[in-house]
């Protein structure tokens, strides 16, 4: 685990986080017919998306987000498998 000190969450944080907000926030809305599932790759982007949005908001991701913490959404991204859209792969920076 990546211990969270004041250099990581730190002034200017904010803008790191409405940037990654905006992003969630489209990215939810594209999947919106997708359920939360294990079973397919737009389920688990959605997961993934949630737990996101749920450290945003508490303010508890740090900036840069370890890889290790997004192994499920960089896989998925990767493989292009959820890619629908140029505008879904470029919030997904692929």
């Amino acid at each position: 685990m990546i211990p969270i000190t004041l250099e990581i969450i730190g002034p200017g944080i904010e803008e790191e986080y409405a940037d990654a907000m905006d992003r969630i926030a489209f990215l939810l809305d594209a999947f919106k017919d997708y359920p939360a599932s294990n079973d397919t790759a737009h389920g688990r982007v959605v997961y993934q998306l949630r737990w996101l949005k749920q450290e945003v908001d508490a303010q508890r991701l740090p900036v840069p987000v370890h890889k290790s913490w997004i192994g499920t959404l960089c896989y998925v991204v990767g493989s292009c498998e959820v890619d629908d859209t140029k505008e879904i792969a470029k919030a997904l920076g692929s």
